[in-house]
């Protein structure tokens, strides 16, 4: 299980979440949610493109194309390229002679020279990811002084990302920069040579004749190693805040501003000091759309099918880029349902649209299976019938094997997935009579939720775990505090009489 901590950070004076397919924060507004989801997002991708360990060169040897491996970075050979060539080379006729099936053996195989190499480049990757996540902070939030919970008498401010099986965890100190938590653990990796390693009476050579036993085995090794570092962690990470509709209504008039400002940020990483980290992500993302991206991606029918869905029930239209009239940059276009139906500009559009039309296109032209989707109240500006189609979408989203991570203020849609929570027990002819597809029910073991909840006290905001039951559902007693409140208020003002 992947889990995601922190302290003295924001207004949070401590918790502590589990990431899940669905993972569901609530609470008051200020309390830390958009903090927390921010910590999530910043961890997780610290580690994006470390599964690229190391630049392969493809290249002709007889009949076939063979590898050649560039090591740098975390996979640099030794300083004493013969010596580790030596190493290898004896560990492979070793295991030649004692007819050892390579694909039975672990790390703790290997030979102790080999072996400490491998882990002190761990650590030193882990090291480089620690300082990524603190340039990712300061980028998101600001100075990482800036962070730290405001009025704690010894403040300890610090985020950590943490997986028990296998062991990883990385933490950083906010306060003490120089201060940083990283442990994996590595003994169990399974280290599989390629076959040809063993055939020494026939080395692969390179077009140079120099053997590549030694470049062959530290792949094999490399691969095993990142594998199990970066195993269950989402792929990459999308971050989508609440202010997106009124980014999206300006997005052309934003985009050409910066596009003045940074004429090389089209489709690149840019950082912009006047606009937050977050803000800025998402507005470059957008600017980077184009419909040529399409061509390039995977296609993933049933994340397809749950963006359609998402479409024909919320929307009742499609969200595309329009690149005709040779604009510098594609509008973002709204086409609703129907035969003869125009197409609009977002600013002729209601906030539904813009509300929705980003997430729609990260969905068809960035979010892929495996990445994590991070989406601020997802009930912003939708009726409370629009509310309960999106829950069914996101759950759908959960189906496709997108991880999502939502805020919200909504009991609308809250109890809509408490209900989607609840069909899962339904048989398929329930679900076809009623109007539901399996794609619709959620696994209770897939959801985690958390309530953000003031410490007037400490003055700051604590995190607790929400119980999900197989009979409710997300049992979230603020929401039935507010609907009691309400309640009560009604009898009350009901017995005024009123004057005519």
């Amino acid at each position: 299980m992947l889990t995601v901590s922190a302290k003295d950070f924001g207004p949070i004076i401590e918790g502590t979440v589990n990431l899940k397919p669905l993972t569901v924060f609530v609470g008051p507004s200020n309390t830390g949610k958009s903090y927390m989801a921010t910590a999530v997002h910043v961890l997780v991708k610290a580690f994006r493109g470390r599964r690229l360990l190391a630049r392969k060169r493809r290249f002709w040897h007889g009949r076939e194309f063979l590898t050649e491996m560039d090591h740098w970075a975390f996979w640099g050979l030794p300083d004493d390229d013969s010596l580790a060539e030596e190493y290898v080379e004896r560990w492979a006729r070793q295991l030649d002679e004692q007819g050892l099936d390579p694909d039975s053996l672990t790390f703790l195989d290997t030979p102790e020279e080999i072996r400490v190499h491998f882990e002190q480049s761990a650590s030193s990757e882990l090291s480089r990811i620690s300082q990524t996540i603190l340039s990712h902070f300061q980028y998101a939030l600001g100075e990482p002084a800036d962070l730290i919970r405001k009025g704690s008498s010894f403040p300890v401010s610090k985020v950590a990302i943490e997986r028990d099986e296998p062991f990883l965890a990385i933490g950083v100190d906010l306060i003490n920069l120089s201060k940083l938590e990283q442990e994996v653990d590595i003994t169990q990796v399974q280290v599989i040579p390629s076959p040809m390693v063993l055939h020494l009476d026939e080395p692969i050579v390179d077009h140079e004749g120099v053997p590549l036993t030694g470049f062959e085995v530290f792949y094999a090794w490399a691969s095993a190693i990142g594998d199990t570092i970066l195993q269950g962690l989402p792929y990459e990470s999308f971050y989508l805040p609440a202010a997106r509709s009124g980014i999206t209504q300006g997005y052309k008039i934003l985009a050409a501003e910066l596009v003045r400002r940074f004429p090389s940020i089209v489709g690149q990483g840019f950082y912009d000091s006047t606009l937050p980290g977050i803000t800025t992500e998402f507005l470059g993302n957008l600017i980077g759309l184009d419909r040529r991206m399409l061509h390039h991606r995977h296609s993933y029918s049933d994340l397809t099918e749950s963006v359609t869905f998402i479409e024909n029930s919320v929307l009742q239209g499609q969200i595309n880029l329009d690149e005709s009239g040779g604009l510098p940059m594609p509008e973002i276009a709204y086409f609703p349902n129907g035969k003869d139906a125009t197409q609009f500009s977002l600013n002729q559009t209601s906030s539904m649209v813009s509300e929705l039309a980003p997430l729609i296109l990260f969905l068809k032209y960035l979010v892929n299976p495996g990445d994590l989707l991070i989406l601020e109240e997802p009930e912003s500006h939708l009726h409370p019938a629009a509310q309960r189609q999106m829950a069914r979408g996101i759950v759908r989203l959960v189906n496709a094997g997108v991880k999502v991570l939502i805020t919200t203020h909504s009991d609308y849609f809250l109890n809509q997935v408490n209900n989607l929570l609840r069909i899962s027990f339904a048989s398929d002819r329930w679900l076809k009579r009623e109007g539901f597809a399996r794609e619709d029910c959620l696994k209770h073991d897939d959801v985690s939720a958390y309530a953000f909840e003031w410490d007037e006290e400490e003055g700051g905001s604590r995190v607790r775990e929400l119980e999900i039951r197989k009979d409710v559902g997300i049992d979230d007693e603020e929401f039935g505090k507010v609907v009691n409140a309400q309640y009560e208020e009604t009898i009350l003002v009901e017995r005024i009489r009123p004057k005519w």
